[in-house]
């Protein structure tokens, strides 16, 4: 509501007519009209008065909040949206900046409405830069904000913005504003390095990247696998087992980690055979433990090989682990496969 439809409802609450508050206030009735009606505002100096008069704040009077509700701020970003795709940008933006102004500290709608004014500009009217320090005067206030997320999401879109100008100087500057271990932070900063001429950079950092996602997911296969064998769910085990390789493969991390979740998935299930298959491609390929290392994926990384005397230790223990028969009884059940159990188990 505006100022004249409070004027309106709260006079309508009380029971009282045009007349009845322009006799109150000092004013005209016609005075009174016109405020409900919009045309005018009430001077300043009846804002209390009026307020005192229906028994609210001056806040309440003149349609003021701290801050809006989630749904609120979506109805006010649909009524945006449709305002778009039926009129001429300039009217919409007129009036999505006196959403704005009506709420100047609820920065999540300052920054979804400047998000979105910027993402159909960008799309409609590319070529349009009148728009971009109006951009640049609404988000840069939110960097400072004290919530974390609408700092980088403010940072990320005066990034953006910045780099589609080529103005990468003034584009990596917002990167600061970025959490520093951030997904986004480190790869618009190689982004920026490939396009400034500091390929070594670029490269180190997107490696870095590759490795750490390729690990995270590792890790969020791992203990998806383990919640379905937690559920009693083999089929899901198994897919999940299976992209564990996948990923292993497409990492390049070695023909150890490929066999690794296959062979905690064959003793799950008691398979003696592929357990017995599998311990022997464990051993034999304890020397790929850091494959990653000499894989061209990874290639501007500066890894530390392992020694020797490491890979032999681990050899040894995992030999140690695979002789102890009562971890894994279901082998001698099977006469082959216990067969060879002895073969493998018996090497130096």
């Amino acid at each position: 509501m505006n100022i004249g439809e409070v004027i309106r409802h709260y006079r309508k609450a009380q029971n009282l007519t045009q007349e009845d508050v322009a006799r109150r206030l000092g004013v005209t009735a016609p005075a009174v009209n016109k405020w409900e009606r919009g045309a005018t505002l009430p001077d300043i100096a009846l804002l209390a008065p009026l307020a005192r008069l229906f028994g609210i704040s001056c806040d309440t009077l003149l349609v003021y909040k701290e801050t809006l509700t989630t749904e609120e701020i979506n109805h006010i970003c649909q009524q945006t949206q449709q305002m778009l795709e039926q009129q001429e940008f300039a009217a919409t933006l007129q009036w999505a900046q006196k959403q704005m102004a009506e709420y100047p500290n609820c920065e999540q709608l300052t920054l979804n409405l400047t998000i979105l004014l910027n993402s159909w500009c960008v799309v409609h009217l590319p070529e349009e830069r009148a728009y971009d320090a109006l951009l640049q005067n609404y988000l840069e206030p939110l960097l400072n904000s004290n919530n974390p997320q609408i700092r980088s999401k403010a940072a990320e879109t005066l990034f953006n913005a910045h780099l589609r100008r080529d103005d990468y100087a003034q584009a990596e500057k917002y990167l600061t504003y970025f959490p520093p271990e951030s997904f986004n932070r480190r790869l618009y900063q190689a982004l920026i390095y490939s396009k400034t001429d500091r390929a070594a950079e670029a490269w180190a950092d997107y490696e870095q990247l590759l490795f750490s996602t390729g690990n995270q997911l590792s890790l969020l296969l791992h203990q998806l696998y383990t919640l379905a064998k937690q559920e009693e769910q083999p089929q899901q085990a198994h897919m999940l087992a299976e992209k564990q390789v996948q990923l292993a493969s497409l990492m390049e991390m070695g023909q150890y980690h490929e066999a690794v979740d296959r062979f905690d998935y064959a003793v799950w299930q008691q398979d003696a055979a592929t357990v017995v298959q599998l311990m022997e491609q464990l051993l034999n390929t304890t020397d790929s433990l850091c494959a990653y290392i000499d894989s061209p994926l990874f290639a501007h990384m500066p890894f530390k090989q392992l020694p020797e005397e490491f890979k032999q230790q681990f050899h040894q223990k995992l030999l140690d682990d695979f002789r102890c028969i009562e971890d894994y009884p279901f082998i001698k059940e099977d006469t082959a496969a216990y067969q060879k159990w002895k073969k493998i188990t018996a090497s130096v």
